[in-house]
């Protein structure tokens, strides 16, 4: 099975990601890790080159069989593809569970800005064209939470009611 986020920047994606690989031993894929090395071994020219690059390698990776009988965790938003990996999911008969978590603007510029030296106007534009996005998220959800008080015990509760299902 893989788990799926739908979020923005700052919502708790990759705190929530880390706690369920913990108690699942489950196998993270950390995109910001990923984006990371593309651009430490400049391996792409431009930003676009490199968003370009991740989306195939992302795509490439969970579409292997390497998984196989393993809980992954996609560490990253799905919100602008999610149909693109549901046909991948659909294609390799994966089990998913999505997550949707709920967060307001301001908590999650505040959490982007306690983590990263951004420019805050940067920050508050892309957080308006990310908050649209999530909001076109048509797919569906298993599981929606709250992103300023997350229940991991609702949250490994349910996780687990589909492992076992």
């Amino acid at each position: 099975m893989i788990i799926v986020f739908v979020g923005v920047p700052g919502s708790g994606k990759t705190t929530l990601a880390k706690k369920i690989e913990e108690e699942f031993k489950a196998i993270r894929i950390d995109n910001v890790e990923i984006k990371e090395i593309i651009k430490e071994k400049k391996l792409a020219e431009n930003s676009e080159e490199a968003q370009k690059l991740y989306r195939d390698f992302m795509f490439n990776l969970i579409g292997k069989d390497l998984f196989a009988n393993k809980l992954i965790i996609l560490d990253k938003g799905i919100d602008r593809e999610y149909k693109k990996y549901f046909e991948l999911f659909e294609r390799k008969k994966w089990k998913y569970f999505v997550i949707k978590i709920k967060i307001p603007k301001e908590k999650a510029i505040e959490n982007i800005m306690k983590r990263q030296s951004e420019d805050l106007n940067v920050v508050k534009t892309s957080m308006e064209r990310w908050f649209k996005e999530w909001r076109k998220y048509l797919g569906n959800v298993d599981l929606e939470i709250d992103g300023n008080n997350i229940d991991y015990k609702k949250v490994f509760k349910n996780i687990k009611s589909r492992l076992n299902s």
